[in-house]
C-alpha cells in the first residue's frame, strides 16, 4: 500500500510538471506529494538541494516606520509621507512583504502597502475631511509585529464673542454669543457640531443643526456655511459666570456677569448712528436693587473712539435727584463703530456697568474709485455668458467709506454688441462699496476699448470714475509652480534671509511655449499665523522642533488698497496692517525659448512658516490679457539633509 501510494505521488507530481502548471508553495507541494514510503512526510527542498524552505522563515523580523514631519495642518490639503521599512533578523532588506495600516484619525492614502526591492513602502497621510485638532496614531503591521507613530494634527480654532458681557438677571434679551471654526487655512468649517456651556447653569439657547430651537446650561450648536453660529445667554443665577465653546480639538471661554441691577444706558438706543465729528447726548440711570433712583452717584463715561467734554476719552459725572447722569459725546473724524461704557468703578470689575455701542457713520462722499475684475474677459456666446464684476469705492475727505451713497453705472464706449450692465444703480454697503454686473457682447472690442463709469453725488458737486476693459479671446495660458528647494540668502556674510523659486510657463492655446513673452508679476500676503517652534524628539531619538500653529488670520487688509480702513486693524491692534508686505519679487519676467521663466520670493528668516502669499502672473498676447494666480504659497524654511530646520528657529513675529 505504501509502494501504490508513492508511485501513485510521483506519478501526480511527473504530470505537473509536463503540464506546465504555476510553482507551488512548499506548503501546497507537501499537500500533493502526502506520506512518503517511510511514512513520513516529504518536505519541499530548495532548487540546489541544500535544505528545505520555512514559510514561516519568510516573513520579517522587525519594520521600523517614520514620517516626514509629525505635525500637519487641519486644512485637508497638507500631508505627510511615512516610510515603513521591512527587514529580516540579519537586518536585510525584505521586498514584496504586505504591510497592513490603520490610522485612529484623519485619512491614509492606502490601507496595504507592498515593499519594494530596497525593503521599503511609502505612502501618505492627511487630515482629511477631519477638521478636528488631534494627536492620530497610524499603526503599520505585518503579520504579529506592529509599528506606531503620532501624527499631530493643528490649527483649527475656535472664536466667541459676547455683546454685552453683562446682563441683568432674567431679561428676556439677554446676551448674544457669536461664535466661529476656521481650519488651519483661515476657511470657516460646516457642519460640525460646537457644544456651549454655562458654568453657572444660566440659560442658553439657539438653533441646531435642523432649526430646531434648543436651550438649557448645555447646548449643541451646529456651524454653518460660513462656520458660525449664534446663541442668546439668559442670567438666571445672579454673579460671575463662565460660558466655554467646546469642538474639533479646541476649546474658547469668555466670561460673563449677571446682575439684580437695573442700571445702565437709557438713551440713545443701542447702535445709534452718528456722523463723523457729530455729537450726541448719553444718559445713564442708576437705581438700587429695589428699583429707587440713586443722586450724588459718581459715574464714569470711557469711550473707544470719540471724546467727551473737554476733548478727553473720558469723564466723570453726578447722578441727579432722578439717578440720571447726562454728558456729551463728539465722534471723532474715523468713521468706526465706538463703544461707551458706564461703570460705578472702572478699577473694579464686578462694579455695576454697562456699555452702549455707536455706529460713527460718514456722510459726505468726496471720491470715487472704480475697479473690475477681471478686466480681459471673452465675448459671450449663446446661453454661457462672461461677466466683469465692477465695484466702486466711496469714501469722504478724511478717506472714512462712506455707506448708504447711490451710485450710478452706465457704459460710455463699447462695441455695440449686446453688451449689457445690471443693475444700473446700487447703493454703498458698510465698507462703502457698490457693485454691478458687466457682461460682454458676441463680438471682441479693441484692447481697453470697453468703458465703464460710476457716478456718485454729493454736496460737493458728482464724483466719478472710470474704467476700461477688454472683450477678447484668450490667446495664452500661464501656469505657475514652485519647488522644494529654498535657497539662503547671505548679505556681508551674514544669513539674513531666504529665496523661495517660482517658475512660469506661458503657452498658447495648443500648448506651444510663447518665447520672449514679458510676464507682469504680482504678490499679496493672504493669511498670518500666530505660534511658536517647539523641541522635539523624532522617531530615531534626535532632537529636532516643530512649529505649533495657534491661530491663523486672513490678511486685515480687507478691500487690498494698502490703507488702514476703519474696522481692518482687527487681529493684533497695533495701528497697522498685519502681514504687510513680508515678500519681494521682480516686477516683471521674460519666457525663454521653452516660454519658461523663473524668480525668486525674498523673505527675511523670521516670517518663514508664519506667512501665506498668493503669486499673481499677467501677460498679453495679441491684445488680449490673462492672468493665473498661486494661491497659497507658504513661505518656507530650509530643512538641512538630516530633516532638521536651520537652526536658530523663530517664532512668529506676530505673537505667539
Amino acid at each position: 500500500m505504501r509502494r501504490w501510494v508513492f508511485v501513485l505521488s510521483a506519478f501526480i507530481l511527473a504530470g505537473m510538471l509536463l503540464s506546465g502548471c504555476g510553482k507551488k508553495s512548499a506548503s501546497e507541494y507537501q499537500e500533493i506529494i502526502g506520506e512518503n514510503s517511510s511514512g513520513g512526510t516529504t518536505s519541499g527542498t530548495s532548487n540546489n538541494n541544500t535544505g528545505t524552505t520555512d514559510p514561516a522563515s519568510q516573513q520579517p523580523a522587525q519594520i521600523s516606520l517614520m514620517a516626514s514631519k509629525l505635525t500637519i495642518k487641519s486644512n485637508g490639503t497638507d500631508s505627510t509621507e511615512l516610510t515603513v521599512i521591512a527587514s529580516d533578523s540579519d537586518n536585510a532588506a525584505m521586498a514584496g512583504e504586505e504591510i497592513s495600516l490603520k490610522a485612529t484619525g484623519g485619512l491614509l492614502s492606502a490601507s496595504q502597502v507592498v515593499t519594494d526591492a530596497d525593503g521599503t513602502a511609502k505612502f501618505t497621510f492627511s487630515a482629511g475631511a477631519q477638521k478636528k485638532n488631534q494627536v492620530v496614531t497610524i499603526t503599520a503591521s505585518a503579520g504579529d509585529l506592529q509599528k506606531s507613530i503620532p501624527i499631530t494634527i493643528v490649527g483649527t480654532t475656535l472664536s466667541l464673542i459676547a455683546t454685552p458681557t453683562a446682563v441683568k438677571k432674567d431679561v428676556p434679551d439677554g446676551i448674544t454669543i457669536t461664535g466661529q471654526a476656521l481650519d488651519a487655512n483661515g476657511k470657516p468649517i460646516y457642519g460640525e457640531d460646537l457644544v456651549l456651556t454655562s458654568a453657572q447653569g444660566n440659560t442658553l439657547s439657539g438653533m441646531d443643526q435642523s432649526g430646531t430651537p434648543v436651550s438649557g446650561n448645555s447646548i449643541t450648536l451646529t456651524t454653518d456655511v460660513n462656520g458660525s453660529f449664534q446663541a442668546t445667554f439668559t442670567g438666571n443665577a445672579t454673579g460671575e459666570d463662565t460660558v466655554t465653546l467646546e469642538g474639533l480639538g479646541s476649546k474658547k471661554q469668555v466670561p460673563l456677569a449677571v446682575t439684580n441691577a437695573s442700571s445702565g444706558f437709557i438713551s440713545p438706543a443701542d447702535g445709534q448712528s452718528v456722523q463723523v465729528g457729530g455729537t450726541v447726548s448719553l444718559v445713564a440711570l442708576w437705581v438700587d436693587d429695589q428699583g429707587n433712583p440713586l443722586a450724588g452717584k459718581a459715574l464714569t463715561f470711557v469711550a473707544s473712539h470719540g471724546s467727551f467734554e473737554g476733548g478727553n476719552s473720558s469723564v466723570v459725572a453726578t447722578t441727579d435727584e432722578t439717578g440720571k447722569a447726562t454728558v456729551t459725546y463728539q465722534a471723532d473724524n474715523i468713521a468706526t463703530p465706538a463703544s461707551i461704557l458706564v461703570t460705578e468703578d472702572p478699577s473694579d470689575s464686578k462694579a455695576i456697568q454697562d456699555t452702549l455701542s455707536l455706529s460713527i457713520l460718514a456722510s459726505d462722499p468726496n471720491r470715487l474709485d472704480l475697479q473690475s475684475s477681471p478686466t480681459v474677459l471673452p465675448p459671450s456666446i449663446g446661453d454661457v455668458s462672461s461677466t466683469s464684476t465692477i465695484t466702486a469705492v466711496v469714501r469722504d475727505e478724511n478717506n472714512n467709506l462712506v455707506q448708504g451713497q447711490l451710485v450710478t453705472f452706465k457704459i460710455l464706449d463699447g462695441p455695440g454688441s449686446g453688451e449689457s450692465i445690471w443693475p444700473l444703480v446700487a447703493v454703498t454697503d458698510a465698507y462703502g462699496q457698490a457693485k454691478t454686473t458687466f457682461t460682454s457682447g458676441g463680438t471682441t472690442s479693441g484692447q481697453y476699448k470697453v468703458k465703464v463709469q460710476a457716478v456718485v453725488d454729493s454736496s460737493n458737486g458728482p464724483f466719478s470714475d472710470e474704467v476700461d476693459l477688454t472683450v477678447g479671446r484668450e490667446a495664452a495660458r500661464i501656469v505657475l509652480g514652485t519647488t522644494n528647494r529654498i535657497e539662503v540668502i547671505s548679505k556681508d556674510g551674514i544669513e539674513v534671509g531666504y529665496g523661495l523659486p517660482i517658475t512660469v510657463l506661458v503657452t498658447d492655446n495648443n500648448g506651444n511655449p510663447i518665447p520672449g513673452q514679458k510676464v507682469n508679476l504680482g504678490i499679496y500676503p493672504t493669511q498670518f499665523r500666530t505660534g511658536y517652534w517647539q523641541e522635539t524628539t523624532d522617531v530615531e531619538g534626535k532632537k529636532t522642533y516643530v512649529p505649533i500653529v495657534t491661530g491663523v488670520f486672513a490678511n486685515e487688509d480687507v478691500n487690498r488698497n494698502g490703507i488702514l480702513d476703519p474696522g481692518e486693524d482687527s487681529v493684533i491692534a497695533n495701528n497697522m496692517l498685519d502681514p504687510g508686505n513680508v515678500g519681494s519679487i521682480p516686477s516683471e519676467v521674460i519666457t525663454d525659448e521653452n516660454g519658461l521663466a523663473s524668480f525668486e520670493i525674498v523673505y527675511a528668516k523670521s516670517y518663514g512658516i508664519w506667512v501665506d502669499m498668493e503669486v499673481s502672473a499677467l501677460t498679453q498676447v495679441s491684445g488680449s490679457e490673462t492672468m493665473a494666480r498661486l494661491d497659497p504659497v507658504t513661505l518656507g524654511w530650509v530643512y538641512k539633509e538630516d530633516g532638521t530646520p536651520d537652526l536658530p528657529v523663530i517664532d512668529s513675529p506676530f505673537g505667539q
